[in-house]
C-alpha cells in the first residue's frame, strides 16, 4: 500500500511540476512523462475447483530527457498482487529469483520489482540501457509471448519458475544493453554484472538479430549464456548441471492490423530446473534439485474482428532427462516430463481500455513427477492503460 501511495504522490508532482513550468521561459529541453497500468484477474476452474486468480497486473512510468538529438530516459515497473493469489498460469507473472537456489521472496507481496532502468538514446547511433529491463534474447522469444494467461513454456525464457533475470533470458538482472536499428536490420548485444563471485569479468552474455522481411514480417535469432563460477559446476550436489546455461533461440512474426502469427524455436542447456524423486535406503523420499537440458516450440496466433479477438497457439517443451541419475544409478525424473499445451482463447472489447477474455489450456504433458499437467479455463477482465498517457514539458 504505501508503494501505491508513493506511485500515486509521484504522479501528482509531476502534475504539479507541468502546470509551475507552463509559466516559465521555454529552452529546448523536453521531458516527456508517459504513466502506464495494466490490472487483470481472472476466474480459473481446474482439477474440479475454480480459483479467482491474480494475472500479472503492474503499474510503472517511463521518463525521458530529449536535448539536441539525444535523450536521457529511466523507466519503473512494478507487478501488483491486487487478489493476494499466486500467478500460477502466467509465467510473465513470475517474480525474480536465483537459479540453483530457487528465491521466491516476492510471491506473495502485494508489490514486486519487474523493471527498472536507467539509459542514453544517442539517436541513429543506437540505445544503452542499464538495470532490470527485457533481455536481448526476449527480442525473439516476445514473437510468442503474448496470450493473456499462457503461453511462454516452450522458449526458455522464464525458466526455474523465475522471470528469467539471473539468466538474463527474460528481465534481465543488472543487465547493460546497446540496441540499434540500421535500415531493416535490428540487432542488440547484452552483458550482465550480477556479482563478483564467480572470477568473470561479466556474468552474462547475449546477442539478438532481427530482419524486416516485408512491411510486419521479420526473422530474428538470439543467443545468451550465463556464467557460473566453476567451483559451483565441479563441486555441486545439483543433478545434471555439468557447464554454464546456454540457450538459443529463433523465430519469425508476422504483424497486420487483422492478423498476428508468432514462431520460435528454442534450445537450452544447463538452463533450467525442476524437482525430482527418489527412494533411497536409511533415507527415505528425497526430492533433489535436478537441472536439464530442453528443446522447446511456441506458436501464436491472433485474428481481430470488430470487437471480437480469437487467439490459439501451442508450447511444446521437451527435457532431457535420459542420463540424469541418483544414488543407487536411479532415476529421479519421470519420462513422461515434458509440456505439450493447446491454447485457445477469445476477447470481447466493447471500448478501447478494458476487454473481457476466455482461455483454454488443454495440456497433454506431465510434470517431473509424472503427474499429468491440468486443463485449465479461465474467464477474467483486463483493463490495459499502457502508454495511453503522457505529458511533455519543454523548459
Amino acid at each position: 500500500m504505501r508503494l501505491f501511495i508513493l506511485w500515486i504522490s509521484i504522479l501528482f508532482f509531476l502534475h504539479t511540476a507541468v502546470a509551475q513550468t507552463e509559466e516559465k521561459p521555454l529552452d529546448s529541453v523536453e521531458l516527456t512523462i508517459i504513466p502506464y497500468g495494466s490490472f487483470r484477474g481472472h476466474f480459473a476452474f481446474y482439477n474440479k475447483e475454480v480459483e479467482f486468480q491474480e494475472n500479472a497486473s503492474r503499474i510503472g512510468f517511463q521518463m525521458r530527457v530529449n536535448k539536441n538529438g539525444y535523450a536521457f530516459f529511466t523507466g519503473i515497473e512494478l507487478g501488483m498482487n491486487l487478489f493476494k493469489s499466486n500467478s500460477q498460469f502466467n509465467a510473465d507473472g513470475n517474480s525474480a529469483g536465483g537459479f540453483i537456489i530457487a528465491e521466491r521472496d516476492q510471491v506473495n507481496q502485494v508489490f514486486s520489482s519487474r523493471l527498472g532502468y536507467l539509459g542514453v538514446d544517442f539517436g541513429k547511433w543506437g540505445t544503452l540501457s542499464f538495470g532490470k529491463q527485457w533481455s536481448v534474447y526476449y527480442d525473439v522469444t516476445s514473437y510468442t509471448d503474448n496470450f493473456n494467461v499462457f503461453g511462454g513454456q516452450g522458449s526458455a525464457t522464464y525458466t526455474a519458475g523465475t522471470d528469467g533475470g539471473g539468466l538474463g533470458t527474460g528481465r534481465a538482472d543488472q543487465s547493460v544493453i546497446y540496441r540499434n536499428i540500421i535500415g531493416n536490420f535490428a540487432f542488440g548485444i547484452q552483458a550482465q554484472a550480477r556479482t563478483t563471485l564467480n572470477n568473470e569479468w561479466v556474468d552474462g552474455i547475449g546477442l539478438s538479430a532481427q530482419y524486416e522481411i516485408l512491411k510486419g514480417l521479420k526473422v530474428g535469432a538470439a543467443f545468451n549464456k550465463s556464467f557460473f563460477n566453476d567451483r559451483l559446476i565441479e563441486q555441486s550436489n545439483v543433478l545434471g548441471l555439468d557447464d554454464n546455461p546456454t540457450f538459443y533461440s529463433g523465430g519469425i512474426s508476422y504483424r497486420s492490423k487483422n492478423l498476428d502469427l508468432g514462431i520460435v524455436f528454442s534450445n537450452q542447456s544447463n538452463g533450467d530446473l525442476t524437482e525430482g524423486f527418489i527412494i533411497v535406503p536409511d533415507a527415505g523420499e528425497v526430492f533433489p534439485t535436478v537441472v536439464f537440458d530442453a528443446k522447446g516450440f511456441e506458436i501464436f496466433s491472433k485474428y481481430r474482428w470488430e470487437e471480437f479477438a480469437f487467439l490459439a497457439g501451442y508450447n511444446y517443451y521437451d527435457p532431457d532427462t535420459e542420463d540424469i541419475r541418483g544414488p543407487y544409478d536411479k532415476k529421479v525424473i519421470s519420462d513422461k516430463f515434458g509440456v505439450k499445451n493447446f491454447i485457445l482463447g477469445m476477447e470481447y472489447k466493447p471500448f478501447h481500455i478494458a476487454y473481457f477474455y476466455a482461455e483454454v489450456r488443454l495440456a497433454e504433458g506431465y510434470n517431473s513427477l509424472g503427474i499429468k499437467n491440468d486443463d485449465v479455463v479461465t474467464m477474467g477482465l483486463r483493463i490495459q492503460l499502457d502508454h495511453r498517457f503522457n505529458k511533455t514539458i519543454r523548459f
